[in-house]
């Protein structure tokens, strides 16, 4: 009776794991994929995720987590941020019914996922032992690459059927901004994988050299495809994000030879892509001059009907660019209204939209956000609320460099580079909600499980 109770147990134990693994690596394809192009909404594997890894914790699975004061401290951190936006919002939101709602799919929903990102690797070691931390990140780094190869693959196949390249257009996708996302998330990984085998002679991924090279080259040329200004330069300075990290661990007279080589390839790479956006994206040639026209633009203008009044001049005449000159005056309008409201309006995407038209009493303005993650944050959560997050993606730059720095944990060096990442991207475009802010804390929730998850020889138990 007693065997076959354990036989039960060990059964749900493999389903319940096998059920939360596919879950997450559904995830990492569809994430970036608009809702309406999935036969099911990517919250149902969410939720899913969710319930398996609960189960799983409460059951006492897993393999022993390694804490130390460092590796919590992310943790107590986020626990504190999330409810600090709740409490506040509380206190400053005109609608508490809509506040709630905003808090549960954008702050929770992301914070639950850094959980189970923290969790599903002990889980998923503990009940398939020839599941080690390698295969299991190759296994989601290459699930994550699949939307980008349809992307190069889609646009292949619309060039032989056009005659032409569609610079800058999307199909799997919404738009280029989930793309470029996509492609700086999962090269980031597999660039820090390569100089790390050229210089410090470590391999974390289980791919061959040559295969992974040629990851990275299909993630320039969708980068150079997708051809967004921002990713462009976030891709760069990944790149460069990388190189740095690389050298600051292992920069002796041994290898300066092989590191100058490197970077002159890296150079190279950085030009051409540059060059192939500054070529392909005429914004670039105006930027300066929109910039400073749109700065002390008024909000009855079309950035802000939503694209339907009159065509945006400066006092010469000449026509702006509407990129540049729109995110010049939502950059210079956000800031002054975070002044104004220090403790923020409560957690919800539109606080932009309600701050403006509470400032300015017309009913007329409709844009929703200002385009930069980090203002939108400060306009919903306050100054108080812009601090903790910043901590958050402090600490975990801290402790991805810790654990690179001292033991040459591969993750550790994987963590530093999305939080640096992401923190620059969310600084220049609205990154901070949706699936790029759940990605990025079950991605980087993933690297510190990996970090301080226990070696198959140790004796499973709780993963608290």
């Amino acid at each position: 009776m007693i065997a076959v109770q354990s036989l039960a147990n060990l059964s749900a134990k493999k389903v319940t794991t096998s059920l939360l693994l596919f879950c997450f690596c559904v995830l990492c394809f569809v994430w970036p994929i608009e809702n309406s192009n999935l036969p099911a909404n990517r919250n149902l594997f969410i939720y899913l995720s969710l319930a398996m890894t609960l189960f799983l914790y409460f059951k006492k699975q897993g393999m022993p987590l390694a804490h130390n004061a460092t590796s919590r401290m992310p943790i107590y951190i986020l626990a504190g941020l999330l409810a600090f936006t709740l409490l506040n919002g509380l206190f400053v939101a005109p609608d508490l019914k809509q506040m709630f709602r905003s808090w549960q799919g954008q702050y929770l929903r992301a914070g639950l996922l850094f959980f189970i990102g923290l969790l599903i690797y002990s889980f998923s070691a503990s009940c398939f032992r020839g599941l080690s931390k390698t295969r299991f990140l190759s296994l989601v780094v290459l699930c994550s690459l699949g939307v980008i190869f349809i992307h190069v693959i889609q646009t292949a196949f619309m060039y032989l059927r056009n005659g032409y390249i569609d610079w800058g257009v999307t199909w799997i996708v919404r738009t280029r901004t989930e793309m470029s996302f996509q492609i700086n998330f999962i090269c980031g990984i597999l660039f820090a994988e390569l100089l790390s085998r050229l210089f410090l002679h470590r391999k974390f991924l289980i791919f061959k050299t040559s295969l992974l090279l040629f990851f990275i080259a299909i993630c320039f040329v969708a980068t150079a495809l997708v051809n967004t200004r921002w990713g462009t330069i976030g891709l760069i300075g990944s790149t460069i994000s990388i190189c740095i990290f690389i050298a600051a661990k292992m920069l002796s007279r041994d290898n300066r030879k092989k590191m100058l080589l490197t970077g002159a390839a890296v150079a190279l790479m950085v030009a051409a892509v540059g060059y192939t956006s500054w070529t392909q994206d005429p914004r670039w040639q105006s930027l300066s001059q929109d910039a400073v026209s749109g700065w002390n633009l008024s909000v009855d203008n079309r950035c802000y009907d939503g694209f339907k009044g009159p065509t945006l001049q400066d006092s010469t005449g000449r026509v702006l660019d509407e990129s540049n000159a729109c995110r010049s005056t939502f950059f210079h309008q956000g800031w002054k209204l975070v002044f104004e409201n220090p403790f923020g309006t409560g957690p919800r995407k539109d606080a932009f939209l309600v701050l403006l038209q509470k400032a300015y009493h017309d009913p007329t303005i409709e844009q929703e956000n200002s385009h930069y993650g980090v203002i939108d944050f400060a306009l919903q959560n306050g100054f108080i609320g812009l601090v903790g997050w910043l901590c958050f993606v402090i600490s975990l730059i801290v402790v991805g460099w810790n654990a690179f720095s001292k033991k040459l944990i591969m993750p550790g060096l994987f963590l530093s580079l999305m939080a640096v990442s992401f923190l620059f991207r969310s600084s220049v475009d609205n990154m901070l909600r949706d699936h790029f802010l759940e990605q990025f804390m079950a991605f980087t929730g993933l690297m510190i499980g990996l970090i301080v998850t226990k070696d198959k020889n140790s004796v499973p138990g709780s993963a608290s």
